[in-house]
């Protein structure tokens, strides 16, 4: 058997009968020795030198990438290291966010860090008392149109014509007047109030058997939810739930860019809460139990259409209508849900929030 020789990173010459440490020694020592180990059991199998050449391709651009991956760039904030190319600590976050922003904070040695995730570089506050600093940034450092626009067309599918419609800066200044008004009014609100209040009591009047304290709410905010915006309509139902617990299942890969095609049951649920928006006749008609907020985003959308002068995809209507349903029953109950729970629990900080 022949002797292959490579040149290593570092200079050295090596046969393949030998470790060959071609792992830059900036890399964490973890990255290092797996570099290292890789590289052995991977010469084991090589026979050739086109192969072991191969193979030290491979191993340097993939060294290449992580550090280019996890270069700190000037004026950034200290970068956590990942070893996984592309994905990054898209695995650590998605398992368990809460576990990854203390662990990452507590390692650098700082609340505010960047970190790759899914192919986005993405900075992390992790201390709440630092945000109204970030809040105070001036105009252009935030923004979150192109955000905005990426995920509603990456992970809910959406045309990328209909979205920029729907982005437009006409729409987008009407769209946030009218959050203003239904969100924010007393008339408004109060109606949306009531309307959650009779359908969470129902709900919650139904459990039975004793579960983890989100798992049993779960449903009883959904159906409380879906009452307060789409009224009387279909969205209220299990059906529609379950199909909102699959596609949110698999969100946060389709917003990283992940084709639609690798989370067939996550699409076909999302296709089918879209499509509700067509099928319901209660929300077609504008039926009155429906919110003042969805009647008026329906009739801004069918504006923008009129308006761009051409037909929207049939189901780009109700897959934007959809971004608003995720946000509602994904993000903004579950934080005022664990909100108010922590407030009963805590009177002190009872106390500070009523006294601001």
């Amino acid at each position: 058997m022949s002797s292959s020789v490579v040149v290593g990173m570092d200079g050295t010459v090596t046969t393949k009968k030998t470790i060959i440490e071609t792992t830059a020694k900036q890399c964490p020592e973890y990255l290092y020795a797996s570099c290292v180990a890789a590289m052995t059991a991977a010469a084991a199998y090589a026979n050739t030198a086109w192969q072991m050449r191969c193979l030290a391709l491979v191993v340097c651009a993939y060294v290449g990438g992580l550090l280019y991956q996890n270069r700190r760039r000037p004026g950034e904030p200290p970068v956590v290291w990942s070893w996984v190319p592309v994905l990054g600590s898209a695995v650590a976050f998605g398992a368990a966010p809460l576990e990854f922003l203390k662990r990452s904070a507590e390692a650098l040695g700082s609340p505010v860090f960047v970190a790759t995730v899914a192919g986005e570089r993405t900075a992390f506050v992790a201390d709440p008392g630092l945000w109204p600093r970030v809040l105070r940034e001036p105009a252009g450092r935030l923004e979150f149109r192109s955000t905005g626009m990426d995920v509603t067309e990456g992970a809910f599918g959406v045309a990328r014509a209909d979205v920029a419609d729907a982005f437009a800066d006409a729409t987008d200044r009407v769209a946030h007047q009218q959050f203003v008004r239904c969100l924010q009014k007393p008339e408004h609100l109060r109606e949306l109030t009531a309307a959650a209040a009779a359908a969470l009591e129902q709900s919650l009047a139904a459990l039975a058997g004793r579960r983890p304290l989100f798992e049993a709410l779960a449903a009883p905010l959904w159906v409380a939810t879906m009452r307060a915006l789409t009224g009387d309509s279909s969205f209220a139902t299990p059906a529609c739930f379950d199909d909102f617990k699959a596609f949110d299942g698999k969100f946060a890969y389709l917003a990283g860019g992940a084709p639609a095609a690798a989370f067939p049951a996550a699409a076909s649920a999302l296709a089918r809460v879209a499509d509700r928006y067509r099928t319901d006749p209660l929300y077609a008609s504008g039926d009155a139990t429906v919110s003042a907020l969805l009647r008026s985003r329906r009739q801004l959308f069918a504006r923008c259409e009129a308006e761009a002068g051409r037909p929207w995809r049939p189901d780009s209507h109700g897959r934007i209508q959809a971004t608003m349903v995720w946000a509602s029953a994904a993000n903004t109950i579950p934080a005022a849900l664990w909100t108010a729970y922590w407030l009963a629990r805590d009177a002190a900080a009872r106390r500070r929030v009523v006294a601001d």
